[in-house]
């Protein structure tokens, strides 16, 4: 087993430079896939009476 240590009095801890909130992908990306699919559904529901018309 190793025995080498390594103690250094400079140790860094790692901070980003950018803050917390601009690394969220949630504050850029929100997807209501309630909204989605209602709206996938008005527009099926257009073209289904758009054929009943038609018929």
């Amino acid at each position: 087993m190793p025995t080498k240590e390594h103690h250094s009095n400079s140790s860094k801890v790692y901070l980003p430079k950018l803050s917390a909130e601009s690394l969220n992908n949630q504050s850029h990306f929100q997807h209501n896939y309630l909204q989605e699919y209602l709206f996938k559904q008005h527009k099926q529901n257009e073209q289904l009476m758009t054929l009943w018309y038609k018929f």
